[in-house]
């Protein structure tokens, strides 16, 4: 049981790790366009 919430606590951490980098690499694409 416990190996099965650790499995899907370290999913939801990558995939929240993943969003954060995306939400981070589309305010710097805006903000390298803007720049421009």
């Amino acid at each position: 049981m416990l190996g099965c919430v650790y499995v899907l606590g370290v999913q939801v951490g990558v995939v929240c790790a993943v969003f954060m980098c995306v939400q981070a690499v589309r305010q710097a694409s805006t903000a390298s366009l803007m720049i421009m």
